[in-house]
């Protein structure tokens, strides 16, 4: 009977640890950690910020990169940064993000693998925001996508310095901690 009592324990001990949501076949990702892992592009000194558009922003659909346009940000009526989305016209469909603040200037594909072995594009439909003193990224928004349909959508929320953040699927919304996802960035 003891012996039996052992396997068992251990066993159910191992099922009751696995979170089933977490768990991912081969070419599938968690999006909740790949979104969390994704750096940020703007970085601000406080979340007393304001967004503003400054050119039109332009996309084909509401889960579809800007293909042109540009967002400001000031800090206490301060400029604080500045992003603009590019066509590449090196690459046809290939949409860029330009970042210029503070820390200088960088740029990034608006598109890029979900991951290794994975079989999802994910897409930065609006810049992911940090801010100084906050362990998470404030605001931003990433989509994924299986070939052309799409599948999920991380939004990282307001710019409030908060923990949440909310998936949304085709079978609806869930609100997240980021802390399980945290990554110190």
């Amino acid at each position: 009977m003891q012996k039996l009592v052992f396997p068992v324990l251990i066993v159910s001990l191992i099922l009751s640890s696995c979170n089933q949501g977490d768990l991912s076949p081969k070419g599938e990702i968690n999006f909740i950690e790949n979104a969390s892992a994704t750096e940020p592009l703007v970085y601000l000194s406080s979340d007393n910020y304001e967004r503003t558009e400054v050119e039109t922003l332009n996309q084909n659909s509401d889960c579809d990169e800007y293909t042109s346009g540009a967002i400001e940000y000031r800090e206490n009526g301060v400029w604080a940064a500045r992003v603009e989305f590019l066509n590449d016209p090196v690459q046809e469909g290939d949409h860029r993000i330009r970042c210029h603040d503070r820390q200088g200037q960088r740029e990034v594909s608006s598109r890029s693998s979900g991951g290794k072995d994975s079989k999802y594009e994910k897409v930065i439909i609006e810049p992911l925001v940090k801010i100084e003193g906050c362990d998470y990224v404030v605001e931003g928004k990433i989509c994924y996508y299986d070939g052309t349909n799409w599948v999920a959508t991380i939004d990282f929320g307001d710019g409030s310095c908060d923990e949440w953040a909310t998936k949304t699927t085709k079978d609806g919304s869930d609100q997240f901690s980021l802390k399980k996802w945290d990554k110190k960035i």
